[in-house]
């Protein structure tokens, strides 16, 4: 891993926002692990420029990264009809779904927890 982000993916969710995930590792058969950084903050900030994703990526497992909404290279609308912790709830089990995974192992900080 290098301290470049790669190239976001992008999902939309319910309410039309373009969200941005990024596959920072390719893994074995166990669940992958998904990243959800805090408030303020970006996949990269918090979890690439500081070396976890690199510690993380020692697991051997599929690592996802995900910028949440109004973070990072997600949208970022300013109606507050946009934000709330039930909103950042239901983008993460929407790129659960888009992505078909089942069982994962959710990594949140501050907010993102």
């Amino acid at each position: 891993m290098t301290d470049a982000m790669p190239e976001p993916n992008r999902f939309t969710t319910f309410d039309g926002l373009s969200l941005a995930w990024y596959e920072l590792a390719q893994g074995n058969t166990e669940p992958p692990i998904i990243l959800h950084h805090g408030f303020s903050s970006s996949a990269y900030f918090e979890w690439v420029e500081c070396g976890i994703a690199d510690a993380v990526i020692g697991l051997g497992r599929r690592l996802i990264a995900l910028d949440a909404r109004g973070h990072g290279s997600s949208d970022k609308p300013h109606e507050p009809r946009f934000h709330g912790r039930d909103l950042m709830e239901r983008d993460l089990m929407e790129l659960v779904t888009s992505l078909d995974i089942a069982t994962y192992d959710l990594v949140g900080y501050s907010l993102g927890g």
